[in-house]
């Protein structure tokens, strides 16, 4: 394997992740990401050598690398459904109840308070008057719109068992009728007068459908109870394969070498050699010298300020002795 053959790698790999986005079909939610890898010392020499363990080393490295990385989601998925077991599913079931019986008991109302009429309506009550005719029912509800000091929610009156508020939504920049009974139904009303009162019939037989729907969703939180307990006993389902090639891995790092990279060559270790310190001879001194006289200079001690001082003193008067005399010969 050379430099150029790695290089080359490196470059599929790099195709390989550009090609899982740049495609017509659906992409997937998670791609893998083949960065250029450094090379240290150890392994380029490896390279340079031609050695056929580095080339599986590095496949090793990425290959133990996405392991660990697909490891590390199985496990953060299960601390999930823990959380999802011990509180979200606990609070979504509970909702769910609440909300069926409440669907529950608002069919039960809309049964006992709703009157059967050939032409018309059941009574609408809007502040102290009572409507059975559609048209007149919708002006009044419009006209208590209009009459409404802030903007809500104002109850107004009741209709088929349900108290009948109306609020003025800012954001959407309309008024809106909610039919309050066990649970809160809203209808969102325009300036026809006979197509809000049919909104709002349309509004309380949809019940039965949203009761419908909870009753669905209970049963299926209990199915993703029963499933997230399932997962939680499974173990990684890779965990031989990572084992595996993670032995293989330090294995390859102990043949090649690589976990020893501040290892000193051979020229630091002559250059760390201690040297062995031998005393300078001088060989006309020891020749001229006695044993005994080379002995007494070698240990003789050196003088002392006062012993320098002393000779200064005592060589002065003779240096001025010398300079006279060559004057006068002069």
């Amino acid at each position: 394997m050379s430099f150029d053959s790695y290089l080359f790698q490196t470059l599929q790999k790099k195709q390989e992740f550009i090609s899982q986005i740049m495609t017509s079909k659906s992409p997937v939610r998670t791609c893998d990401d083949m960065d250029e890898q450094a090379l240290s010392y150890a392994e380029i020499k490896a390279l340079c050598a031609g050695d056929p363990l580095i080339a599986e080393k590095m496949g090793l490295d990425v290959e133990v690398a996405k392991l660990r990385m697909l490891k590390a989601s199985h496990k953060s998925q299960q601390y999930r459904m823990e959380d999802d077991l011990r509180l979200n599913f606990p609070k979504q079931i509970e909702s769910s109840k609440a909300a069926i019986d409440g669907y529950r008991g608002d069919t039960e109302r809309i049964q006992m308070n709703t009157v059967i009429v050939a032409k018309g309506i059941s009574p609408m009550t809007i502040g102290k008057s009572t409507f059975d005719e559609r048209k007149e029912a919708g002006t009044a509800l419009i006209e208590a719109c209009r009459g409404m000091p802030g903007m809500g929610p104002e109850r107004i009156g009741s209709y088929r068992g349900f108290e009948v508020s109306i609020s003025f939504d800012a954001f959407n920049k309309e008024y809106k009728c909610h039919l309050k009974g066990a649970m809160t139904y809203s209808v969102p009303l325009g300036t026809d007068p006979v197509g809000n009162i049919t909104r709002i019939d349309n509004a309380l037989e949809r019940m039965s459908d949203m009761l419908r729907t909870a009753e669905e969703k209970l049963e299926t939180l209990y199915i993703q109870v029963e499933n997230a307990k399932t997962e939680l006993t499974r173990p990684f389902p890779k965990e031989a394969e990572l084992a595996e090639k993670s032995a293989r891995l330090t294995e390859l790092d102990t043949l090649l070498n690589l976990d020893n990279r501040n290892e000193p060559d051979s020229d630091a270790r002559d250059s760390e050699t201690p040297v062995k310190n031998t005393p300078v001879v001088n060989p006309d001194r020891d020749k001229k010298q006695p044993p005994v006289q080379q002995l007494k200079a070698q240990t003789a001690p050196l003088p002392s300020k006062e012993d320098k001082k002393a000779e200064a003193t005592t060589a002065k008067p003779t240096q001025e002795k010398t300079k006279k005399k060559r004057h006068d010969e002069r």
